[in-house]
């Protein structure tokens, strides 16, 4: 299973606990700039999405 998520904190190495497979990228600057600005945006929908009918 592919996932292609930023993450932080310790999650790949609990993923590995649980005896799955973890393949981690180390991101540049850039790099992580770019997907630190997508996951916001993809947390704000899911925000507006929730929200939508209050």
């Amino acid at each position: 299973m592919k996932h292609n998520k930023l993450v932080r904190d310790r999650v790949p190495e609990l993923i590995q606990a649980e005896g799955k497979q973890v393949i981690v990228k180390h991101l540049n600057q850039a790099e992580h700039f770019e997907q630190a600005r997508l996951k916001l945006y993809e947390e704000l929908k899911e925000y507006e999405d929730a929200n939508i009918n209050e």
